[in-house]
C-alpha cells in the first residue's frame, strides 16, 4: 500500500496498518515491526537512513520501553525509552571505550549512575544532565581517590581526596581546587588545618608529630624560608 511518506507491505485492519508489516519511507528510513491502529506498536526494528538501527518497543509511534540502538559510529545503548528519548536505566558503550551504567533523562545522564572512561578512570554517584552533579566517588587510574561534592562535572563543596602517596585533604573544593576551609594531612606526619585559596594555603596552623604548632599566613605568596618546604609539599597536590 502507498502512503505520501512511503510505501507498506503487511498486515491491514479496517485500511489501517496493523499486526506485522513492512514500511520504506521516502526519505531512505525502514520499520519493519508491528504495528496497531496505523501506528508502529510492540516490537520493531527501526533502520535510520543514517545508518543507525533500532530494535525493541514501540507505543503509539515512538521508541517507548525497552531496546537497543547501535548508532552509525559505533556506540551502542541498550536500556529504556521514553518518546523517542533514553529515560529511565540504562547502558551506553562507546566504541572507543568507556561505558556508562546508570539512570537517563530527556537523553542524557540524570540520576544515580557509574562511569567506566577510556583511560581506566571511574566515577559512582549523581549525575544531571550529562554532568556529575551532586554526591559521588572518583577513582582515577593513578589510585587517587575522591569521595564528596560535584557540581557541573567539577569538585565542588565538601570532600576527602586520598592522594597515592597517602597524603589526604578534607574540606572545601571549588571548580576542581581546594578553595575554604580544610585540613591537608602529609605522609611526612604533619598537618595544615586552615584556609584555602584557589589551590594555595592561605592561613592556618602546621601541627607536627609532637603536637607543635606553627601559625601560618601567606600573604600576595610570600613566605618565609622555613616554611617554604611545607608549602611547596601542600601545594603540589592536585
Amino acid at each position: 500500500m502507498k502512503y505520501e511518506n512511503g510505501q507498506y507491505e503487511g498486515g491491514l485492519l479496517n485500511n489501517k496498518r496493523n499486526g506485522k508489516g513492512k514500511m520504506i519511507y521516502v526519505n531512505g528510513d525502514v520499520y519493519d515491526g508491528e504495528w496497531y491502529n496505523d501506528k508502529k506498536h510492540g516490537k520493531g526494528n527501526f533502520y535510520f537512513k543514517n545508518k543507525d538501527k533500532y530494535n525493541g518497543d514501540w507505543k503509539n509511534d515512538k521508541i517507548e520501553g525497552n531496546g537497543i540502538i547501535t548508532y552509525y559510529n559505533g556506540d551502542i545503548y541498550d536500556g529504556e525509552w521514553k518518546n523517542n528519548k533514553r529515560e529511565g536505566k540504562g547502558n551506553y558503550i562507546w566504541k572507543e571505550g568507556g561505558k556508562y551504567e546508570g539512570e537517563w533523562k530527556n537523553n542524557k545522564k540524570n540520576g544515580n549512575g557509574r562511569m567506566l572512561f577510556r583511560n581506566g578512570n571511574k566515577y559512582e554517584g549523581e549525575w544531571k544532565n550529562d554532568k556529575k552533579n551532586g554526591k559521588g566517588e572518583y577513582y582515577w587510574n593513578n589510585d587517587d581517590y575522591y569521595k564528596g561534592e560535584w557540581k557541573n562535572d567539577k569538585l565542588y563543596g565538601k570532600g576527602t581526596l586520598l592522594y597515592y602517596n597517602n597524603d589526604k585533604y578534607e574540606g572545601y573544593f571549588k571548580e576542581n581546587l581546594r578553595d575554604g576551609k580544610g585540613i591537608f594531612y602529609s605522609k611526612l606526619g604533619f598537618k595544615y588545618d586552615g584556609n584555602w585559596e584557589k589551590n594555595n594555603i592561605k592561613e592556618g596552623y602546621v601541627e607536627f608529630k609532637n603536637g607543635n604548632k606553627i601559625y601560618f599566613k601567606n600573604v600576595n605568596n610570600k613566605i618565609s624560608k622555613n616554611l617554604l618546604f611545607i608549602f611547596n609539599h601542600f601545594n603540589k597536590r592536585i
